[in-house]
């Protein structure tokens, strides 16, 4: 059996249970709820609309809504309710909309006001949910007060920094000027030195060709010798000032690059077959700076000629290896060997009268601040440990 089916007094007794459901349910809301009449009279008023207009639920029932109204809206809510009773139609029906409600003291309240319509019989009924929202509009004009502030600052510190940056162009443009200036300066600088280093090498070469004349003109051995590893000391200061004057560079060697020239010029000073004294390198690719440059080719120069000279007699033939790399103490290790004959136990690296090997311990102790360790064992292997200013070759 369906509701239409049951005795009238069923049907009673249900919707009172509805309505008090309703009620109950109404009374315990968080928010305003009030229904009117097709008149706009009040029919229905919760304990949250009590509180939040200041009307006790006998004062509301029965009277107009206009007393929650502002007197300035009053005419307009008048207007709409007619208009929604002839067509049927209201333009808050179905949205939220903020509106201003009038609480019993004549204090306006903001309200957010949701409005439904339905029909009993023939008779039209409204009722609207209200939320006052007077602390949100207080959190929302603290927002507004805060960004006008902040705009204001934003616009202050947006003409300080206008300011700023037009003292910046200003020295920027100053600057810019500055560094042409300095830029051409440098390159004046670069040719200078470019030019002192060429002047260098030749003066070098005048030297080493001074030498060489001097040397065709003596007959003893001995005394040639001498003239030919003075020679080859010049040539290896010489070479360093022709690797800058060709190099972009000024101020590093790239001594990889040297070392195998200078070996090379040995070797060919001395008449010396690379098949019969083999040669190998393997020289780390590292930038040195002039003075370092200078003191570590003649070591190199020095320990070569020796081993070139002394090393292979009789036409013995073997290897010479020179090797330099970084270590993980932030230094360099030069390491020059050969597997020739060695070098007897009385001759000791700085107390020696030897000039080749006491210009290498003089070198390393002084100009290099570093280490050096002889072994003898299979040859002779020379272990420096120096500490230049390098820098790795960005090539």
């Amino acid at each position: 059996m369906d509701s239409h089916d049951q005795p009238a007094s069923s049907r009673d007794i249900f919707a009172a249970q509805s309505e008090e459901r309703f009620r109950a349910v109404a009374q315990s809301a968080n928010d305003a709820i009030i229904a009117a009449d097709s008149n706009g009279n009040i029919t229905f008023w919760n304990q949250c609309a009590c509180r939040m207009f200041g009307y006790h639920e006998d004062e509301a029932l029965g009277r107009p809504l206009t007393i929650i109204i502002p007197e300035r809206f009053r005419e307009a809510h008048k207007a709409g309710l007619e208009r929604m009773l002839r067509s049927g139609e209201a333009k808050l029906i179905g949205r939220t909309t903020e509106l201003r409600g009038l609480h019993k003291s004549g204090e306006e309240i903001p309200v957010e006001l949701s409005l439904a319509v339905w029909k009993v019989g023939n008779e039209t009924c409204f009722s609207g949910i209200l939320r006052d929202i007077t602390e949100r509009k207080h959190a929302e004009e603290q927002m507004r007060l805060h960004q006008d502030q902040l705009e204001d600052l934003v616009n202050t510190r947006t003409a300080e920094i206008q300011q700023i940056n037009g003292r910046l162009a200003a020295e920027v443009d100053e600057r810019r000027v500055a560094e042409v200036h300095i830029k051409k300066a440098l390159r004046e600088k670069e040719a200078l030195l470019r030019e002192i280093h060429h002047r260098v090498k030749n003066n070098l070469q005048i030297i080493i060709s001074l030498l060489r004349i001097q040397r065709n003109g003596i007959t003893d051995t001995h005394d040639q010798s001498i003239f030919t590893e003075c020679e080859n000391r010049v040539k290896s200061m010489a070479l360093i000032h022709e690797k800058l004057y060709q190099s972009d560079d000024l101020s590093h060697v790239n001594f990889k690059s040297y070392v195998e020239d200078l070996i090379q010029d040995l070797y060919k000073s001395y008449s010396i077959d690379p098949r019969r004294v083999g040669l190998t390198t393997d020289i780390a690719d590292v930038l040195i700076d002039l003075g370092a440059a200078i003191s570590c080719g003649m070591i190199i120069n020095e320990i070569v000629t020796n081993s070139l000279t002394y090393g292979f007699p009789d036409q013995r033939s073997g290897d010479i290896h020179v090797q330099l790399v970084p270590t993980e103490k932030d230094e360099l290790l030069l390491e020059i060997r050969d597997n020739g004959v060695g070098i007897p136990e009385h001759v000791v690296p700085g107390n020696t009268k030897t000039l080749g090997l006491q210009i290498v311990s003089d070198l390393v102790a002084h100009k290099l601040c570093g280490r050096m360790e002889l072994i003898r064992s299979g040859g002779a292997t020379f272990r420096i440990w120096l500490r230049p200013a390098v820098e790795d070759d960005p090539a």
